[in-house]
């Protein structure tokens, strides 16, 4: 009785809700596909604080910047990669551009986790991570990565 209790417990710290107006980059839905497409299970999906809650400045030539979601990976009997999202304002991805976002940020993570699995120099890798970064210009979308070793 004693685990599944640290267990639920253990879970609800993973699990925290937003204030309305804000989310994560990807729902669990969202992951199960991801997971599905990349086949891995993530070993940990983290829902973490709001970091993100500067407003979407329409006007503005830059309109934000942001770094929604870190996937690190670590080496023990083989990889294991665990997720760790950043919550957000909702309107700093406009709707028009939340699909090419996600599709993006995904294509990403696949090669990601894909070249991480096949290196063959995993003896310089310590514990691997990559960063996702998105910056939005005049309503045009740039996606970008960034990997720490």
């Amino acid at each position: 009785m004693k685990h599944s209790r640290q267990s639920s417990l253990k879970m609800a710290v993973k699990r925290k809700s937003l204030p309305t107006g804000f989310r994560y980059l990807f729902t669990r839905k969202e992951i199960k596909v991801i997971e599905a497409e990349i086949g891995l299970k993530f070993q940990s999906i983290i829902n973490g604080n709001i970091t993100h809650s500067q407003k979407f400045e329409k006007d503005a030539h830059f309109q934000c910047f942001l770094h929604p979601l870190r996937i690190s990976a670590t080496l023990d009997d083989g990889w294991a990669f665990s997720m760790l999202q950043e919550g957000l304002r909702n309107e700093l991805i406009p709707e028009e551009l939340d699909a090419e976002f996600k599709q993006l940020a995904t294509k990403i993570i696949r090669n990601y986790v894909h070249k991480i699995r096949n290196s063959k120099e995993t003896d310089l890798l310590n514990q691997p991570e990559l960063w996702i970064n998105a910056f939005i210009s005049d309503y045009q979308l740039n996606v970008s990565s960034r990997e720490e070793k």
